[in-house]
């Protein structure tokens, strides 16, 4: 599992993936691949939302998921995600147990 931590409407730079390969923890070349992001609710039963990435440097298997507005609306909370790789040749790869966990964003003066 892996966990993402978020202060409430602090997200502008997203959240930025490296694609790796399970067995070795060598990159994965995502060239010509369609990568989504899907986010659930806690339990995993309910489809929030899902975007697209955006592919930042395929070679080195990088990627970056940039929330838009309203996509964490209901503020504090928990929530597990996913990423779908799809590849030229159709194959589909998963990478699942992503937490996040969205806080309030701390009140200044």
């Amino acid at each position: 599992m892996v966990a993402l931590d978020f202060i409430e409407e602090n997200t502008k730079e997203g959240i930025d993936f490296v694609i790796k390969d399970a067995n070795d923890d060598s990159v994965v070349d995502i060239t010509d691949t369609t990568i989504t992001f899907f986010v659930f609710d806690e339990d995993f039963t309910t489809l929030l939302f899902s975007k697209a990435c955006t592919i930042t440097d395929a070679v080195n298997g990088k990627c970056n998921y940039t929330p838009a507005s309203g996509d964490f609306s209901g503020g504090d909370g928990n929530f597990k995600s996913q990423l779908k790789i799809v590849f030229l040749d159709s194959t589909v790869v998963r990478i699942e147990n992503l937490d996040i966990n969205i806080s309030r964003k701390a009140i200044t003066s």
